[in-house]
């Protein structure tokens, strides 16, 4: 079943946990295919979803439309089996929500973001922007996440079995009170960053990102500059059987308040740096427990603290 909706505008729509199947504003079930153009979703709230509720094998394009200060379990959208989301110069602003501020999908699915925007978006849990749950792919291309807050993941939050792809994108000033200033990866993730900028966000662990249990996060020709952690890992903080591949990429700035001001790594794990810039961080790495560290024409200047190793 195909459906369209164009320049609609939902606004001030509520649903309770007494409505029939706790749904939200668009409710879609079984082998739905959606778009929505040139659409507004505002002020909306429901049980699990202020905008659209979807479950089994259901396919939603946005393109160019807004979901603004929507609130549920998560904000604006909620898929779970076999979901698919694209968002096409979509934004998602002020979104709030338990999980996944804007968007949350679990087992089994994807969410294509491309030329996007996600900017203050809030989750009191995990995902200030998405949440994703069980062998979800996300990938986004010239997507921004900008001022988003959560306690773990302040942008991107990924558990089980997922994959984030970023290209040309921007995370800025994400901040969580926890992990994962704008992306944490819970066991078996894999994060890829191509030409993509890392600026200014904040945690107590992994000011930028944070991945643990069995995962791999690979940077080509990155940027991270102040990012800052309150503990460990200014920019990336990697714990037990994590792999990060350094190449081309500039770690500049970056601060954290114990050790590890740009890349901290943990337990078995593995950290291959080749033709990387390391300028004026506070504290560069810092690895112990069974850490191989490898630096291939790389160039540390003026850093406070170069290496911890135990």
């Amino acid at each position: 079943m195909f459906r369209t909706f164009t320049y609609l505008y939902f606004r001030s729509n509520s649903v309770t946990f007494h409505d029939e199947d706790y749904r939200g504003t668009i409710y879609l079930e079984n082998h739905i295919t959606c778009w929505n153009i040139d659409s507004i979703f505002m002020n909306n709230s429901g049980a699990y979803a202020g905008a659209f509720l979807m479950w089994i094998n259901v396919s939603v394009t946005n393109l160019n439309s807004s979901f603004i200060h929507n609130e549920g379990y998560s904000g604006a959208i909620y898929g779970q089996d076999e979901i698919e989301i694209i968002n096409i110069e979509t934004s998602y602003l002020g979104n709030r929500a338990e999980y996944g501020g804007a968007i949350f999908i679990q087992n089994r699915g994807t969410c294509e973001n491309y030329n996007s925007n996600f900017v203050s978006n809030h989750a009191n849990s995990n995902g200030g922007a998405i949440n994703i749950w069980i062998d979800v792919q996300l990938i986004n291309n010239e997507t921004r996440f900008l001022s988003n807050t959560a306690e773990f993941g302040g942008a991107i939050y990924m558990e089980d079995q997922g994959r984030c792809i970023n290209t040309d994108c921007n995370f800025r000033e994400n901040s969580v009170s926890r992990s994962g200033g704008a992306i944490y990866g819970w066991t078996d993730i894999e994060v890829i960053n191509t030409v993509t900028r890392f600026l200014s966000n904040t945690a107590d662990y992994g000011g930028a990102i944070y991945m643990q249990d069995q995962g791999r996060c690979t940077n080509t020709n990155c940027n991270f500059q102040n990012n800052s952690a309150s503990g460990s890992g200014g920019a990336i903080n990697g714990w037990k059987d994590i792999e990060v591949i350094n190449t081309g990429s500039r770690f500049i700035n970056n601060r954290a308040d114990t050790y590890g001001g740009a890349i901290v790594s943990d337990t078995r794990g593995k950290c291959i740096n080749t033709r990387c810039v390391f300028f004026k961080n506070h504290g560069v790495m810092g690895f112990w427990r069974g850490i191989n560290c490898t630096n291939i024409n790389c160039n540390f200047t003026q850093n406070s603290g170069i290496f911890i190793i135990r």
